[in-house]
Order: C-alpha cells, then sequence, then structure tokens
C-alpha cells in the first residue's frame, strides 16, 4: 500500500511571520479515505479560517502583509493547504488585508464545513442502516 502524505498548517502565535508549518500527517488511501476526504475538507476550511482570523486581527498592524492560502487536491480524493503566500506590502504602511474580502472568505468557510459536517453524518447515519440490516 502507497503511503501519501498532506501536511496542515497551524497557527503559531510566537512566530513572527505568523504561520509555521508544524508536520505532516498521513493517510492511507481505500475504504478509510472516503470519509476522509470530508475531514480534509474540513480541516482545509479551519485552516482558511484561522488565516483569515489572523489577517482581520492585524488590519491595523503598519507593514502587515495579507496571507493567501493556497489549496490543492489529494489523491484519490481530499483537499490540502499546501501553501500559504503572502501579499507584499511596504514597511511602514497600513495593512493589505480587506475586511469585505475577509468576511467573504470566513463565510465561504463556515459553508464548508457545514456541508462537510453533513457529508459526515449522512454516511454515519447510512453506515448504522447497513449494521441494523446486517444484525
Amino acid at each position: 500500500m502507497k503511503l501519501h502524505s498532506g501536511f496542515q498548517t497551524r497557527w503559531n502565535s510566537s512566530s513572527s511571520a505568523g504561520f509555521n508549518r508544524m508536520k505532516f500527517r498521513p493517510f492511507y488511501p481505500g475504504k478509510r479515505m472516503r470519509i476522509s476526504a470530508s475531514s480534509m475538507g474540513m480541516q482545509a476550511a479551519v485552516t482558511r479560517h484561522d488565516i483569515t482570523a489572523h489577517d482581520v486581527a492585524n488590519v491595523n498592524t503598519r507593514g502587515f502583509e495579507q496571507g493567501r492560502p493556497h489549496q490543492t487536491d489529494v489523491v484519490p480524493g481530499g483537499v490540502r493547504i499546501s501553501s500559504v503566500s503572502r501579499t507584499p506590502n511596504k514597511p511602514l504602511a497600513l495593512s493589505n488585508s480587506d475586511l469585505v474580502d475577509e468576511t467573504k472568505e470566513q463565510i465561504q468557510n463556515e459553508h464548508t464545513l457545514k456541508a462537510n459536517a453533513q457529508v459526515i453524518r449522512a454516511k454515519d447515519r447510512m453506515m448504522g442502516e447497513v449494521i441494523d440490516l446486517l444484525a
């Protein structure tokens, strides 16, 4: 069985850059991947939400550079945040974060989390029905 790896970015408040890649988390393709695709989508949405929250918190910080997550597909299914880029800014200029864009991103992340949670709940109900049929 081939091992694939995907990484998660986690917020690290002690980091001067704002984000620090912490560790790699392997996953195995196959039956576990079906539920894992929804959980990976939820993890990506949470990471995107952390980035936008950091941008909003630093909207009045001089020289702050807005973060932009880059999401990629994972084979055979799922998504991950592959990198976080920074939008260049002048050292003494106010933050280049746009509150309207950040708010739209947070609303989109909320809908993504809700949709993936519904998928997991539906799979849980279906598995319960299959177990009841087999019992």
